[in-house]
């Protein structure tokens, strides 16, 4: 599995992903269990109401989506232990980038976000390389993590970086010692 992480407010991963799709077309699909085959799509992730902003503040349970191209058919799982609800997920839809969007939560904390590809997959790892090239151009690097411009913003204002709100200060995304620059 391949992983982008990142640190991004809702304007920063909206302009992000709006430069990829200038050039290409996506669909988002909400990761979960749904009753019945009618899963919601967002042609663009402006659609997507809560993205940027992290509901729970932290990264194991915030919503996630599931990115493909328009031509690649969603394909739902069943699990015959849960036989009412389908499931939207990695598993059955190996060519999709997965995106953990992460975001602000409260006015203090922004909780960190993922890319995610399966590296068998030809489709998922060239988009994927698409969101890193962009990262690299529009985000700052520090250490493995890129970090937005309006979150890079609050961070240098004293807003934690962190996986969670519930986590110790010490886990919070720091700025390398001088000399390490």
């Amino acid at each position: 599995m391949l992983r982008t992480m990142f640190f991004a407010t809702r304007g920063d991963i909206i302009t992000l992903l709006e430069q990829i799709e200038r050039n290409y077309s996506l669909i988002y699909y909400p990761f979960g269990r749904f009753p019945d085959p009618s899963v919601p799509k967002y042609a663009s992730a402006s659609q997507i109401p809560s993205l940027g902003v992290s509901p729970s503040g932290t990264d194991d349970t915030d919503p996630r989506y599931l990115i493909l191209s328009p031509e690649t058919h969603l394909i739902l799982r069943k699990n015959k232990y849960v036989t009412d609800q389908l499931f939207v997920d990695h598993d059955y839809n190996p060519s999709a980038v997965v995106i953990l969007p992460g975001g602000t939560y409260g006015d203090g904390c922004i909780i960190q976000g993922a890319f995610l590809a399966k590296n068998s997959s030809d489709a998922a790892v060239k988009l994927l390389k698409l969101y890193r090239r962009d990262m690299r151009l529009m985000f700052h690097k520090i250490a493995d993590c890129y970090i937005g411009p309006d979150a890079y913003e609050k961070w240098q204002g004293g807003s934690r970086l962190t996986d969670s709100v519930a986590a110790s200060p010490d886990r919070d995304l720091r700025l390398p010692a001088r000399e390490d620059f």
